[in-house]
């Protein structure tokens, strides 16, 4: 990736070391060693990320990583990663990657996706953005709302300020099954350490919210020590 960056940018700012190397300033474990840096800020060995932030060091685990919020091509000048142990780190990455180009950036996410922990099923769990990049129409999510549907736009904010709750949780949507290209959502599923009170939901006219049931969990794949998943379901 780092060769293809130097390529196709010709991007002075990417270093590579074929037999790798030892960065004294760096917070490595015994043995590990750097095979790419880019901008002297961000640095890659098999096992982990290492970036410079303010000043400081900071190091992410591949084999730690849950969730991560943005893919390749996504555009974001922040990734948010969920880890194991249930902390939250929020990584710069706009400047590894902007849009498509920058082979940096579709490296850190392709060392995501192959060391991370069990990954849940994208194909029937979806995050806010890919759900509504492809749905079309009101009745994709929550068909059966009652007596008026509010809406594709008015439906994304609310999930979205979900994320805002407190407990800070993460928002995914549960699809039952596809038509065509869409997804059919009926169930809103929150990862948190504090499930969501039926106050703070009660917009949202749920006929079922509480622990989520055997399906979810095994679509949803590992999930932080102490959190717990709460779903919000529509009939």
């Amino acid at each position: 990736m780092f060769k293809m960056e130097m390529r196709s940018r010709d991007d002075h700012h990417c270093e590579i070391f074929p037999d790798g190397v030892v960065l004294a300033s760096l917070p490595l474990v015994q043995g590990e060693v750097i095979y790419g840096a880019y901008k002297d800020t961000y640095f890659f060995t098999p096992s982990a990320f290492v970036w410079r932030s303010k000043g400081k060091y900071h190091r992410l685990e591949w084999r730690n990583v849950v969730s991560c919020s943005t893919e390749h091509g996504s555009g974001a000048s922040k990734s948010e990663v969920r880890l194991s142990d249930g902390k939250k780190l929020t990584i710069p990455i706009g400047e590894m990657s902007t849009g498509w180009s920058g082979r940096v950036g579709q490296l850190y996410h392709a060392m995501i996706a192959r060391w991370r922990q069990p990954i849940r099923d994208e194909n029937f769990v979806l995050d806010i953005g890919r759900f509504f990049a492809v749905a079309d129409r009101p009745d994709a999510i929550a068909p059966n709302w009652y007596p008026v549907h509010p809406g594709l736009t008015q439906m994304r904010a609310w999930l979205e300020e979900l994320r805002q709750l407190p407990s800070e949780p993460d928002v995914f949507l549960v699809a039952t099954d596809y038509e065509g290209d869409i997804p059919c959502v009926q169930e809103v599923v929150f990862l948190s350490q504090d499930p969501p009170s039926p106050d703070q939901v009660k917009h949202f006219f749920f006929s079922y919210l509480g622990p989520s049931h055997r399906r979810t969990l095994e679509l949803m794949g590992a999930i932080p020590a102490g959190y717990t998943l709460t779903s919000g379901v529509w009939d």
